[in-house]
């Protein structure tokens, strides 16, 4: 079981530039589609700015 574990964490630590990546391409949409969703949900507190 140790050794699967330590071979999962070495993958990951060797492929981490690509799992950044992926990872960018999955939150960056969504952080901007959250910020999109909050500004038109909250407009009244942003028309005072």
């Amino acid at each position: 079981m140790e050794a699967k574990a330590m071979g999962l964490l070495r993958h990951l630590y060797e492929h981490a530039e690509l799992y950044t990546v992926l990872f960018a391409w999955l939150a960056v949409p969504a952080g901007v589609f959250a910020f999109y969703r909050f500004v038109r949900l909250n407009q009244d507190i942003f028309e005072d700015l």
